[in-house]
């Protein structure tokens, strides 16, 4: 019974985590909407007075981007709302589970949903934050020299079990010599991990996921290319915009991953680029990051 009060603490903790996300974008969206109304205000008296088309044209554009934010921030908050509810119904199913049936093997299913479901949440939650932080400019990155080919190696040797269990080839090709770079090795397999996740999702059984390492002029050039799903031409322009799920989009997320994986990109003065022929022919995300002098 400990562990049970244990896990309701955790459920509850993480909730009330996700619940005060969701007030900062409410507020946010307030905000921005208070904004554009004051905005408003400025160009009826603009046009009251007749002033020039160019200052018009400046509030107009400026009243647009507004409006789009507010959009942005209600689609936000349907998102985050929709996605955590998921994980939280299956473990507040599997508390009331156990609750009911106390008996060895019930608790033993029981435990499994609320570790699983617990850390997805976890994971959510920590998606949305690092995220934040990026808005924020308060995104902390420690950047040491290292070889490139061993943080790609170990993004690679964390999918295997996944790729595995879904029945996908993952392949992996690095040159034989280092690859010297300065860089924050957590974040960066943090980075090339979500683009690997994202591959998998939208790869079925019996496709292929392969990353490939090569350095060019200076420039360490890493892609992960897979045959899935695709990128249709009208995603493929905003693919990297936060909470871009795209028109065909399949399972779970904010949508938030590949806007994570170019703000870490960036930080590291690198830059990162999508490729696809349309929707099922594949996708190929190539990232660019300066090779250090040694």
């Amino acid at each position: 019974m400990k562990d049970t009060a244990e896990l309701a603490t955790h459920i509850r903790s993480t909730f009330l985590a996700s619940r005060e996300a969701v007030q900062r974008a409410h507020e946010r969206a307030a905000d921005v909407q208070q904004r554009a109304q004051r905005i408003r205000e400025a160009m009826h008296l603009r046009f009251e007075r007749h002033e020039s088309a160019d200052t018009t044209r400046e509030l107009t554009r400026v009243a647009e981007q507004s409006a789009r934010s507010v959009r942005e921030n209600q689609r936000f908050i349907a998102v985050v709302s929709h996605e955590l509810r998921q994980p939280l119904n299956a473990a507040m199913g599997a508390m009331s589970l156990l609750d009911a049936n106390p008996s060895a093997a019930a608790a033993d299913r029981a435990r499994v949903v609320l570790r699983r479901q617990l850390l997805h949440m976890s994971m959510l939650l920590d998606d949305l934050l690092d995220m934040s932080r990026l808005g924020l400019r308060n995104l902390r990155i420690e950047r040491v020299p290292a070889d490139l080919r061993h943080v790609v190696q170990e993004a690679i040797d964390a999918m295997e079990p996944s790729v595995r269990k879904a029945g996908v080839s993952l392949t992996c090709a690095v040159p034989a010599a280092p690859v010297p770079v300065v860089v924050d090795p957590a974040r960066l397999q943090q980075a090339l991990s979500n683009l690997l996740t994202n591959a998998l999702r939208y790869t079925t059984e019996g496709g292929c996921i392969s990353a490939s390492l090569s350095v060019q002029d200076r420039i360490a050039v890493l892609s992960v290319e897979d045959t899935g799903r695709g990128i249709g031409p009208e995603d493929l322009a905003n693919i990297f915009e936060p909470f871009c799920r795209g028109r065909d989009s399949v399972g779970e997320g904010f949508g938030i991953g590949l806007a994570l994986v170019r703000g870490i990109v960036e930080l590291h003065d690198g830059s990162i680029a999508a490729f696809s022929d349309g929707l099922g022919k594949g996708a190929r995300f190539c990232i660019t990051l300066p090779v250090s002098a040694s």
